[in-house]
Parts: structure tokens; sequence; C-alpha cells
């Protein structure tokens, strides 16, 4: 995994879960909220965060804010945010 500085406007809804699977141990995290996101170079890219950062990514970020995020890219080339800032216009 490599570690990603990004910065972009949000060009979705932003997509909250639960994680629970009464079948496997306790999971790691307990919730994930997900969005993409437009780049300068217009690429489009899926980011998605953990417990703290998905209850900051569904309080405060909204289809078409400008966002800063810090975080690593998976395997499947999306970003984990790690930390994330909504820009003010």
């Amino acid at each position: 995994m490599n570690i990603v500085i990004i910065s972009g406007t949000i060009v979705s809804n932003i997509n909250f879960k639960f994680i629970y699977n009464r079948y496997r141990k306790k999971s790691k995290y307990t919730s994930i909220a997900s969005f993409y996101i437009e780049l300068e170079n217009a690429s489009i890219i899926k980011i998605y965060g953990y417990d703290n950062m998905a209850d900051f990514m569904y309080k405060n970020c909204k289809f078409g804010n400008k966002v800063i995020c810090d975080g690593i890219i998976d395997n499947d080339g999306n970003v984990a945010i790690k930390e994330a800032e909504k820009l003010e216009h």
C-alpha cells in the first residue's frame, strides 16, 4: 500500500453502512462510509473511511464539496482515508 494525499470534488452521495457479521469473529471496524471524488485531472476514484472517519465523512461531506484527504491506496485502486478536511470556497 502507498500513502497518498489527494484533493478534489465529491461527485456522489455519501454511502454509510454499519458492519456486522454474526458468523465471523467481531470485525475490527463497526462502520464504513464511502463516496467518489473527481480529481483535478478528471479522474474519479472511490474514497472510504472507517469508524470515526466514516462519521466525519457522513456528517460533514456532501455532493459538490471540495475536500483534501490523506490515506493509503488499497489493492483495488481505492483510497482508505486516515484524515480528511473539507475545503471552504
